[in-house]
């Protein structure tokens, strides 16, 4: 098995979880009188941030589409190393020297998708 399947089934795995999780986190409850009463409890509750109020179902959807942004960067960036181990596999260990620099960018791209999002949801800290 050679580097660049092993970094396409990682990236179908992120991409496979990714549509999973956000089809958790966005559907509706099951039916179940228990997780009814669970679902409009936390969409019910409201809080005060920013002058605004919300609800914790507002919060929770927000923290697992983040999780998702994050899953579909890791399935991004484990395509692209695949493409890299197939195109120059010598210079691999080169890449993986600079994958902390991608990385640092990588993460600093879905930091600001992160507070964009939460920016969306809460507004301006106080």
């Amino acid at each position: 098995m050679n580097a660049t399947l092993l970094y396409r089934v990682a990236a179908f795995v992120f991409l496979v979880t990714a549509v999973g999780h956000t089809y958790a986190i966005l559907s509706p409850p099951p039916p179940s009188p228990g997780a009814r009463e669970v679902y409009d409890s936390m969409n019910n509750v409201r809080f005060q941030a920013g002058g605004r109020s919300f609800s914790y179902g507002r919060v929770y959807r927000g923290l697992g589409l983040m999780g998702t942004a994050s899953m579909l960067f890791w399935a991004f960036l484990s395509w692209q190393l695949g493409d890299s181990a197939r195109t120059t596999p010598g210079r691999l260990e080169l890449w993986v020297g600079h994958c902390s620099q991608c990385s640092s960018q990588g993460w600093c791209s879905v930091s600001c998708i992160f507070i964009c999002r939460r920016l969306c949801c809460l507004g301006l800290p106080q």
